[in-house]
C-alpha cells in the first residue's frame, strides 16, 4: 500500500487540455518484472539497456527493503539479474548514468537517511563505492547534462535547496535554488543542455509544497524560475522523449509546450491502472517505458510488475548517424517553417508515422528553408541522406 505519509496537495490554477500532437497510446508489453514487486525503485539507462533495483514494499505492517538489481535488454525484451547493489537496502535512491557507468546512492533505509554512493560498470558487472554525497538525504532529484550528474533538493532534518555535481571523482557544489524554493520528491530532467526541476513536496507528513518550475544553466551556473506546473505534488514522474519533456501524475500525462513553457494535460495513460504511484520510468532509444509501483485506492493498492511503453514513440536503431555537431534543424517544434543548416548537398525527405512521403528535396543549400504552413499538427519523420550516411529526426509541427 502507499506510504501513509504520501500526499497530493493540489493548487487549482488552470491546466487546460490542448489538441495533442503526441497521441496517448501506452500499451502493455509482455515483459513482466522478474522479481519482487516494489515501489520507489532506482533506475538508469546505458545504451539500449535499463537497470532497475532497490526499492521497498509495505508488507505485514512493515517496509521490506531491496538491494537486488536487474537489467532489461530492449532488443530482446528480456530481464537478467546482475550484481546486487552493495550498499544498504533502500528506497527513493537517486540514480543516473554518465560516461557509460551507472550511479546509485542516497535514499532511505533501516538506518534512516543515507549518503553513500556507488558506481556500476556494465562491462565488468561490478559496483564500486565512490565518494559519499556531502550529507544524507532522501527525496532528492537528479539530472545529467553533458555526462555530468547533478543532484540536489530533498530532505534530511529539513528541506534542501542545494545542488552538487559529480565530476572527476568528487562532489562539487553548484548554485543552489533560493532557500524559499527548497523541496523534496520533486521531479527533474535535462532538456536542450539545461536542467529542470518541477514541483515538489514540503517534507514527510506535511501537506503542501511548491508548483514552481526552475531551469538550471550549467554555463552560467544560475537558476531561473521559468513557469509553474499548476499542481504542488511529491508524486510527479518525468521523462524526455522526442525532444519533448513529459510529466506523469498518477494516470495523467502532461506534455511540455516550449512556446509558453507550461505543461498541459494530454489524457490518461495506463488503461485499468487508476492512480498509479511510486512507479519507475526510463527511456531507451527515445522510447519511454514504465514498470513497478502500485495502483488502486489508498487502502487497497495493487502491486504492479507489468511493463508498459509508448507505442507511438519510434525507436531509431541500426542507422548510421551523420555527425550532428554541424547539422541543425530549427525551430523544432515548428509552426510555419523550419531551417536545415550545416549539410549542403544533402537529400531530405519528410514522412508521417504511417510511412506516407510528404516532401522530398535534393541538393539542399547550407541554410535550406522548408515551408510547412497549413500542414496538420503532429509528429513527422525528417530523413537526411548524404553519401552513404543518413539520420532521422522527429519534427513536431504545431
Amino acid at each position: 500500500m502507499k506510504n501513509l505519509f504520501t500526499y497530493l496537495f493540489t493548487i487549482v490554477l488552470v491546466l487546460c487540455c490542448v489538441t495533442a500532437a503526441h497521441a496517448v497510446n501506452w500499451i502493455k508489453k509482455n515483459s513482466l518484472f522478474p522479481s519482487d514487486a516494489r515501489q520507489s525503485a532506482a533506475s538508469f539507462v546505458i545504451k539500449d539497456k535499463a537497470y532497475i533495483g532497490t526499492g521497498y514494499i509495505y508488507q505485514n505492517y512493515n517496509n521490506v527493503y531491496f538491494n537486488d538489481f536487474w537489467q532489461y535488454d530492449s532488443s530482446t525484451a528480456t530481464w537478467t539479474k546482475i550484481a546486487d547493489f552493495p550498499g544498504e537496502s533502500r528506497y527513493e535512491a537517486i540514480s543516473f548514468s554518465a560516461n557509460g557507468k551507472g550511479y546509485v546512492g542516497l535514499g532511505w533505509g533501516k538506518s534512516g537517511n543515507l549518503k553513500d554512493f556507488y558506481e556500476y560498470d556494465p562491462g565488468k558487472n561490478t559496483w564500486t563505492k565512490i565518494a559519499d554525497f556531502p550529507d544524507a538525504r532522501s527525496g532528492a532529484s537528479a539530472f545529467v547534462i553533458n555526462n555530468v550528474g547533478y543532484i540536489g533538493t530533498g530532505y534530511e532534518t529539513n528541506l534542501k535547496s542545494d545542488f552538487y555535481k559529480y565530476e572527476s571523482g568528487a562532489w562539487k557544489a553548484v548554485a543552489s535554488l533560493p532557500s524559499g524554493e527548497a523541496r523534496d520528491k520533486a521531479t527533474a530532467y535535462a532538456f536542450n543542455g539545461k536542467g529542470y526541476i518541477v514541483s515538489g513536496g514540503a517534507g514527510p507528513g506535511v501537506f503542501g509544497g511548491t508548483d514552481s518550475i526552475w531551469e538550471y544553466d550549467p554555463v552560467t551556473n544560475t537558476w531561473q524560475r521559468i513557469s509553474y506546473f499548476g499542481l504542488a505534488s511529491n508524486m510527479l514522474k518525468s521523462y524526455v522523449s522526442g525532444n519533448i519533456p513529459y510529466v506523469v501524475l498518477y494516470n495523467d500525462l502532461y506534455k511540455y509546450e516550449l512556446t509558453d513553457k507550461r505543461f498541459y494535460r494530454e489524457g490518461t495513460v495506463f488503461n485499468g491502472m487508476k492512480d498509479i504511484s511510486s512507479e519507475t520510468f526510463f527511456v531507451i532509444n527515445d522510447v519511454p517505458y514504465m514498470t513497478l509501483g502500485t495502483y488502486g485506492d489508498f487502502f487497497n493498492a495493487t502491486n504492479n510488475i507489468d511493463m508498459w511503453y509508448d507505442a507511438d514513440a519510434k525507436e531509431f536503431t541500426n542507422i548510421k548517424q551523420v555527425t550532428a555537431d554541424n547539422f541543425t534543424v530549427y525551430p523544432n517544434p515548428v509552426r510555419d517553417y523550419f531551417v536545415i543548416s550545416g549539410k549542403s548537398g544533402s537529400q531530405i525527405s519528410i514522412s508521417d508515422f504511417a510511412g506516407r512521403l510528404l516532401l522530398t528535396r535534393n541538393n539542399i543549400s547550407d541554410k535550406e528553408t522548408i515551408i510547412v504552413s497549413g500542414w496538420q499538427r503532429g509528429v513527422y519523420l525528417l530523413t537526411m541522406k548524404k553519401d552513404e550516411n543518413s539520420v532521422i529526426r522527429k519534427l513536431i509541427i504545431q
